[in-house]
C-alpha cells in the first residue's frame, strides 16, 4: 500500500482505528515510512476500546448504547472487572436486568475484538459529528488541525 499520506488525516486515522491490531502495527509502519511524524500523531492520537472506557461515565452512557448489545456485551467479558463495571453502568437502563442472561447470548455471537472495534468506530464517528462532549475528554484524543496541514 503506497501513499497512505492520501487517504487524509482524518480517514488514515479511522482506518487504523478499525483494524485488528496487527494490522494497527502494520498500518503504522508502512506510514512511518513515509512520514515518521504522521505515524507518531496518527498513534498519539488513536482511540481504543481501553482507553475510551476510562472516560467519564457521562461520555460512555452517550456512546455504549449506540452499539449492539451483543457487540457490548462481547467486549464487556474481555475487560477487567473495573471497566467490566463502567460497561454496565453506561449501558441503558433496560439492559441492566437482561446483563446476565445477555452474557450467555453474546458468547455465541459477537467476539471481543469486533466489540473493540465497535467501541472506537462509534466514538470516532460521534467525535466527527461533535455530538460528545469533549470538554471532560483527555488533550490527547483532540486533534489540532494545525498539526496536519
Amino acid at each position: 500500500m503506497q501513499g497512505l499520506k492520501k487517504l487524509g488525516f482524518d480517514r488514515l486515522l479511522f482506518l487504523v482505528e478499525a483494524s485488528e491490531p496487527s494490522r494497527q502495527q502494520e498500518l503504522l509502519q508502512l506510514l512511518a515510512k513515509e512520514d515518521p511524524g504522521w505515524a507518531v500523531l496518527i498513534q498519539r492520537k488513536m482511540l481504543t476500546h481501553t482507553s475510551i472506557l476510562q472516560w467519564p461515565k457521562s461520555v460512555l452512557c452517550e456512546i455504549i448504547p449506540q452499539i449492539p448489545p451483543a457487540l457490548v456485551l462481547a467486549l464487556y467479558q474481555s475487560v477487567d472487572e473495573t471497566l467490566k463495571n463502567k460497561i454496565k453502568l453506561s449501558a441503558p437502563d433496560e439492559w441492566q436486568a437482561k446483563f446476565d442472561p445477555l452474557i450467555t447470548e453474546a458468547q455465541e455471537t459477537a467476539t471481543a475484538q469486533a466489540g473493540a472495534v465497535a467501541l472506537v468506530v462509534k466514538t470516532r464517528d460521534l467525535l466527527c459529528q461533535n455530538l460528545l462532549d469533549t470538554s471532560v475528554l483527555p488533550e490527547a484524543h483532540k486533534i489540532d488541525r494545525r498539526l496536519i496541514a
